[in-house]
This record gives C-alpha cells, sequence and structure tokens, in this order.
C-alpha cells in the first residue's frame, strides 16, 4: 500500500530557552544544492541543506533527500517548492513522505528543547491521495493525538496540546 503525506510545521511556540531550539520548522531555509556523488543526480540534493536541522530517513536519507520529485516505489523524504509538481502546500518549501510499496515509513526528526511557553504545535498537512497514508507526530517518543482545525486550500491545519512536554528535550 503506497503512503504519501506533505507537511509543512507551522507554529511550536515562542523560542526563549538557553537550549538549543528546534529549527525551520516551515521548511523555508531550504537551500537546494544537488548532489553529485548521487546515483539519481540532479534528483538528490544534500539534506543538510535542503531541510537544515532535521534528519530525514528514506532510501537517500539521511545525506540526501529527492528535490520535486517523488520515489517510484521506495520510502522518500522529497523537499518540494512553490513551483513543483507536487507543489508546496503554503509558502515557499513543504515536506513530501512518501512510505513506499512495502515501507514502514519515511519520516523526518530532529532534537531540541521544548520552550516552558510552549502549548501547541501546529502543522499542514494533506494526504498524497493514497489510502491508508498514516501521519504519526511524536515528541519524545510519545505519539501525539492531533486534530484537524481547519482546510485551507489544498491543506488541512492540524493541531495537538504539547503542553506536558515544556522544558522537555525531544529526541
Amino acid at each position: 500500500m503506497k503512503k504519501a503525506i506533505v507537511i509543512t510545521i507551522l507554529i511550536f511556540g515562542s523560542w526563549h530557552c538557553f537550549s538549543q531550539d528546534f529549527v525551520n520548522l516551515n521548511f523555508e531555509n531550504a537551500i537546494i544544492t544537488p548532489d553529485p556523488s548521487s546515483y539519481i543526480y540532479p534528483d538528490a540534493v544534500y539534506a543538510s541543506n535542503a531541510i537544515p536541522g532535521w534528519t530525514a530517513t528514506g532510501f537517500l536519507g539521511p545525506k540526501d533527500v529527492l528535490y520535486d520529485s517523488a520515489s517510484l516505489g521506495s520510502t522518500s523524504v522529497s523537499i518540494l517548492d512553490a513551483d513543483g509538481f507536487p507543489a508546496a502546500l503554503d509558502g515557499e518549501f513543504s515536506v513530501y513522505l512518501y512510505g513506499g510499496g512495502t515501507a514502514t515509513a519515511a519520516s523526518i526528526s530532529q532534537t531540541g528543547i521544548v520552550p516552558m511557553s510552549a502549548e501547541s504545535i501546529l502543522f499542514e498537512a494533506q494526504n498524497g491521495g493514497y489510502p491508508g497514508g498514516i501521519l504519526v507526530v511524536s515528541l519524545g517518543g510519545q505519539n501525539l493525538s492531533y486534530f484537524a482545525l481547519s482546510n485551507g486550500p489544498n491543506y488541512t491545519l492540524y493541531g495537538a496540546d504539547i503542553s506536558a512536554f515544556t522544558g522537555q528535550r525531544d529526541n
């Protein structure tokens, strides 16, 4: 069963900590730099530039992610821009997670301290049209219950309560 989800994380709370903060939550810091050593050059780009602060798990990850394309069957993580197909959900960039035909999941993750003032996480997501596409959002190793809050032109805005995690390190 093929699974595809496109996400853009919007808000995580205000950042007034003295420890490592989460970064690039809206994926707008992307710098597209093709990896000439990849066997699928120029479609593979350096993950550290495309999704700075995030670690990708997919057939190219963690070193590379796809750019403006999707895998033909393998689990993959892609960075999409506003002009690509599929296109970014909102803003200039979004991340596309493709679970593949037989793989269990594609994922992105990062480690940081949840600010003391954080109460919720908001994110935009769109099921890529494949039945069975499941998005799991976790913090501190615990899956979050999230709820649809509103609909945009091509996405749903979701939210989850993270107040129980304030001041904790997520890894």
